[in-house]
Parts: structure tokens; sequence; C-alpha cells
């Protein structure tokens, strides 16, 4: 039985980021942050929603698009990182 079976990932992100019990330095996102902190780090590190199956109303910063793009492909183009 494989463990997506088992573990629903999106809950789990949900349940992350909601959680007010954690302490700050813990936390996926701070308030804080300057202007050449990166927006995208990865999809479960960054500070808004991020749709995985829509294209958003808003849009999003080249910069980040760029990473996004890049990381999925990378996945995608390296057999040793595909889990499948």
């Amino acid at each position: 039985m494989s463990l997506a079976a088992h573990l629903d990932a999106h809950q789990l992100v949900d349940e992350l980021r909601k959680d007010p019990g954690r302490r700050k330095e813990e936390r996926i996102w701070t308030d804080n942050l300057s202007g050449s902190v990166a927006p995208y780090s990865t999809r479960y590190a960054s500070r808004e929603e991020i749709p995985k199956f829509k294209i958003p109303e808003k849009g999003a910063p080249a910069e980040a698009v760029r990473r996004m793009l890049r990381d999925d492909l990378d996945l995608d183009g390296i057999p040793n990182l595909n889990m499948a």
C-alpha cells in the first residue's frame, strides 16, 4: 500500500499553515520579510497559496513563476529525483 493512500499531503500543509501554537521561528513564513527574499522557494513554503490546478486571478512575480516551472521540470527530467 502506498503512503498516498494513508496521508493527504494537502491536508497536512493546510494544518501546518493554520497551527497558531507553533513558535514564530518554526513557521513557514514570517511577517517581516525583506525585499531581497524570493517570494517562492517551494510550493509548500510560499507565503500565499499557490493554486496547483487553476490559473489565479491575480498575477505572480515573474521570478516566482520561473522558479516554479524550473522546479517542476527538474523533477520530470531527472529520473533519480522521480519517485515513480
